[in-house]
């Protein structure tokens, strides 16, 4: 849910998007697709390269990436993800940035989340 609020703050700068494309090691994970789909009430596109970085990287010194450039799995919100459980989100942090028990994990039966909690807890931390 933090990087939903993430989602939403660049939203309001630079517009709102239809669907977002993620990459990286995390994007590998089907439950966190689908969990940021519903969450964010976006589509989701992971490409099959999953460091585009290095694609990036490589098309910046003139290296022909087009076959690189395959499509992408789509995630679409399923609806799995509601207000009440946003709202538990926000009640839940609460309690934890006061100090109290991390019972984030409980609330969410997204595989993935317990595990993107605390990375997104430890980057918010660092900002």
């Amino acid at each position: 849910m933090l990087t939903v609020g993430l989602i939403d703050a660049a939203g309001r700068s630079a517009g709102p998007g239809s669907a977002i494309s993620i990459d990286g090691g995390l994007s590998q994970s089907d439950d966190f697709a689908q969990f940021l789909a519903s969450a964010s009430d976006r589509s989701i596109r992971i490409p099959p390269m999953h460091e585009l970085t290095a694609i990036g990287l490589a098309e910046f010194c003139g290296v022909d990436v087009a076959s690189s450039r395959t499509p992408a799995r789509t995630f679409v919100p399923d609806g799995s993800v509601t207000e009440a459980h946003h709202a538990l989100f926000a009640e839940a942090s609460a309690v934890h940035r006061a100090g109290g028990v991390n019972f984030m994990a409980k609330i969410f039966p997204h595989a993935a989340y317990s595990a993107t909690l605390n990375v997104l807890e430890g980057l918010e931390a660092s900002l």
